[in-house]
């Protein structure tokens, strides 16, 4: 071809076509203004990074230089898009950035929409962006997706969101009971009180009583009322009389007392007596059960000999005899002991009669 002879027509066309194509090259090279997927993020951004902070655990924190993908608005396909992730300081090349077992769009989730059920991105088919409620604009409400444990309380958010408690606060339910604790002790951690018994879990914890079962001891008294008057919730028998506290308060004697009506008798040897443990004097004669028992007489009948003497004012109410007493007199004294015989009329079971009469009749009696 003559080229010197050729058209300029044809030269024209070979140079505009050289630099249309210098002009689309010029466009696949990143620069600090082009954002090809539309993420708020320039390319140049994108492909230099930026630099995370990540607590891996309690003790592993690293810092280093994180990229996303400037031809994808959502790197890693989590459904926060790369921007968002830029304004979060997580990893737009990883879902779970702080690899606690909860994916970074859950802890969005969660400090974003608190009190609402999360719906996951590949359900909703949706990707979050800075157009949604940013999710650091207020404190944590929910799990950091930078921080394996955001409440440092050694329990790792996944374990707490599981479990129930909440990730950014050490004691959910301001028990004084960590978090922690209470998932050992298999407790409820947002309960100031387990199982409902009365009695807070960290007073079962002192007490060394159970957290989830209403009856620690199994005497048919709750924890909550074992603690409240002072009794133990791990002691079916507290004051040790034989009487479980259950079946105490049932009877209405004193779980704490072994005697609860101070006569000197233990309750349980009262009901095997059959006598009355809350009245110390159960026949109201003026002595106690214990006194009765010991001198002889009756603790059921106030005038155990039938004399019609009260037995706390009758001084034979002891006497072993059942027969009549025989009281002698002396005849030198016959009005003094007259006049004492006129009293001795108002008596049961009592026989006047003559020394000579007594040791004729009543050698074997007993007499005064």
């Amino acid at each position: 071809m003559d080229i010197l002879n050729t058209p300029f027509p044809i030269c024209t066309s070979r140079i505009w076509k050289f630099t249309q194509n210098i002009a689309l090259a010029s466009d696949i090279i990143p620069t600090s203004i082009s954002d090809w997927d539309n993420d708020n993020l320039t390319n140049l951004q994108e492909i230099n990074g930026w630099d995370i902070t990540v607590n891996f655990s309690i003790i592993h924190s690293e810092t280093f230089r994180v990229t996303s993908n400037c031809l994808m608005n959502d790197t890693d396909q989590d459904g926060l898009d790369d921007y968002l992730e830029f304004t979060l300081g997580s990893n737009p090349r990883s879902s779970d950035t702080d690899l606690d077992g909860v994916s970074d769009h859950k802890e969005w989730w969660l400090n974003t929409y608190p009190d609402s059920e999360y719906i996951s991105p590949y359900v909703a088919g949706v990707v979050a962006s800075p157009a949604l409620p940013p999710a650091m604009d207020n404190p944590l409400v929910g799990p950091s997706l930078t921080d394996w444990d955001t409440d440092h309380d050694l329990l790792g958010d996944a374990i707490e969101i599981a479990f129930g408690s909440s990730p950014v606060k050490s004691d959910s339910d301001w028990d004084s009971l960590s978090d922690l604790l209470e998932f050992q002790l298999n407790s409820n951690p947002n309960s100031f009180d387990s199982d409902g018994d009365g009695a807070s879990d960290a007073v079962e914890y002192a007490g060394n009583s159970s957290l989830s079962v209403i009856d620690s001891d199994g005497d048919f008294m709750l924890d909550g009322m074992e603690y409240a008057i002072g009794g133990s919730a791990t002691n079916p028998d507290y004051d040790g009389d034989s009487i479980p506290d259950g079946d105490e308060t049932i009877y209405g004697t004193n779980p704490l007392s072994e005697d609860t009506d101070g006569d000197g008798l233990s309750d349980s040897t009262e009901f095997a007596l059959w006598l009355n443990p809350l009245c110390n004097d159960t026949d109201g004669d003026g002595l106690l059960d214990l006194e009765e028992l010991e001198l002889g007489s009756n603790p059921f009948l106030a005038d155990s000999d039938g004399d019609g003497v009260n037995d706390f004012l009758d001084s034979d109410t002891y006497s072993v005899f059942d027969g009549p007493i025989v009281i002698t007199y002396d005849p030198s004294v016959a009005s003094t002991s007259m006049d004492f015989i006129g009293n001795l009329s108002s008596y049961a079971n009592v026989i006047v009669v003559s020394i000579e009469e007594l040791e004729t009749n009543y050698q074997d009696a007993p007499y005064v």
